[in-house]
Formats: C-alpha cells, structure tokens, sequence
C-alpha cells in the first residue's frame, strides 16, 4: 500500500521506525490512526503491542485493561495484537506529514476493516480511561467518516 493512498484516515495502520515513547525509550511500533483532524486538532494514534505478558486472547474491547484485542490473521495483523487504548498518543498535522512524506519515519502498511473501526469507536466510547477530549475527537471523526 501506498503511503499516501489510504494514510491519513481512521483506521489506519502505520509502521513508525524509531517511536519515542513518554519515557524517552525508542522502538519500532504499529500505530493505528484513530481519528481524522480538522483544522487545528491533533491526529491521533494508538500503541499495539504483540507482548501477551498477562493479557487474555478475548476478541474486541477489553475494558478491564483498556484495551482491544485482534486475533492473528484478521484486520491485517499476523499474530495476536493488543490495541492499547489507554494510552494515546497525539501529534499535530505537521509532525504526522513530516514522519511520512519527509523523514519517511512513517510508512502506512495496512487499513482496519470498517467493522473493526466501528467496534473500536464503541470500545472507546466506553472506556472511563480515555479522557473526554481526546474520546469526543475520536468520535466526531468516525461519524463524519461513517456517519452516526
């Protein structure tokens, strides 16, 4: 897939070389695109991880953690993936074209099947975690996308 064809879009799957997380640490992470700005909004992403640790194999929203879990094979994921939604991540439009188009540290590699997409905006809904702000962007996203 392109990165311009389907990136920039809820529901987008980007490969990020080199993520800087809170702490200063750095690694190579799947981000999943969760909303799709107008003027000046932050975009914002989420975190997967394919670390079981002690996390259950339940498919979709797991609220007691905060987080959405895909089995392998489906919605473009090889293995079991975690979508850790308790802890967003916001960049502005510059910081998100610039990662991709120019230090090409973004590279959108996949897209979210739209029921995955409406199954995680319900997931988000729900989720006490998730401060209003960034929960009231993510859904007024998906419904100009998708529609109520």
């Amino acid at each position: 897939m392109s990165d311009s064809f389907e990136s920039l879009r809820i529901g987008a799957i980007y490969y990020h070389t080199n993520f800087v997380f809170k702490n200063g640490g750095t690694s190579d992470k799947l981000l999943i695109q969760l909303n799709e700005p107008s003027d000046n909004e932050p975009y914002i992403f989420v975190i997967t991880t394919s670390q079981e640790e002690y996390r259950l194999k339940e498919e979709g929203c797991q609220e007691y953690s905060s987080e959405f879990f895909i089995n392998a094979n489906k919605d473009f994921f090889n293995v079991p993936t975690w979508i850790e939604l308790y802890r967003p991540v916001t960049f502005d439009a510059g910081e998100v074209t610039d990662a991709l188009f120019k230090t090409k540290l973004m590279k959108c590699i996949g897209i979210l099947s739209d029921k995955t997409i409406t199954e995680l905006k319900n997931c988000v809904k729900r989720l006490p975690i998730i401060e209003i702000f960034i929960k009231n962007l993510i859904i007024e996203s998906y419904n100009n996308r998708f529609g109520k």
